[in-house]
């Protein structure tokens, strides 16, 4: 499967020939939820297949600018800090770079992975549009509490054409 028919949610656009996408945007949400009682983050940029965990990512004509993302389940809420949008111009450039930046606390025991920036910035991801194919990712240190695993982050070229 190409990388184009990746982008393309049903009925949301179709590609017009080789590399070429109608929609101009991929708008990539990331949505974090958190159980205090388990001490557990965890990110999702689809929703759910039971649908209780929900992110708005799409491919669309306009940027997306703040994330859409369900309240969770009642176990596992939003954390709407930690969650993000990042719209990608898909006309940008030939290559979607997708970073992934896994962070972990060591007081806490837990890790998370973000592919996008955080809404507050502290947890950053370089995703990005760009002519060149990316070879290392591009990740924040973290907040103090939860650092960067540089082991278990990585990045992986995708090309639009």
């Amino acid at each position: 499967m190409s990388a184009t028919a990746l982008l393309l949610a049903p009925g949301t656009a179709h590609a017009q020939g080789p590399g070429r996408v109608a929609a101009r945007y991929l708008n990539l949400h990331q949505c974090m939820y958190y159980a205090a009682s388990a001490v557990n983050h965890f990110t999702t940029v689809v929703p759910s297949s039971d649908g209780r965990f929900l992110a708005g990512s799409n491919v669309s004509a306009s940027a997306d600018t703040r994330p859409t993302c369900g309240a969770g389940d009642g176990n596992y809420g939003l954390v709407p800090v930690l969650s993000g949008v990042k719209a990608l111009d898909l006309r940008a450039g030939r290559y979607l770079n997708v970073h992934q930046c896994m962070y972990y606390s060591a007081s806490a025991t837990n890790h998370f992975s973000t592919v996008v920036a955080s809404s507050d910035g502290r947890f950053l991801a370089g995703t990005h549009v760009s002519a060149t194919a990316d070879t290392r990712p591009i990740c924040g240190a973290g907040d103090g509490r939860y650092a960067l695993v540089p082991l278990l982050s990585g990045v992986k070229a995708f090309d639009l054409t």
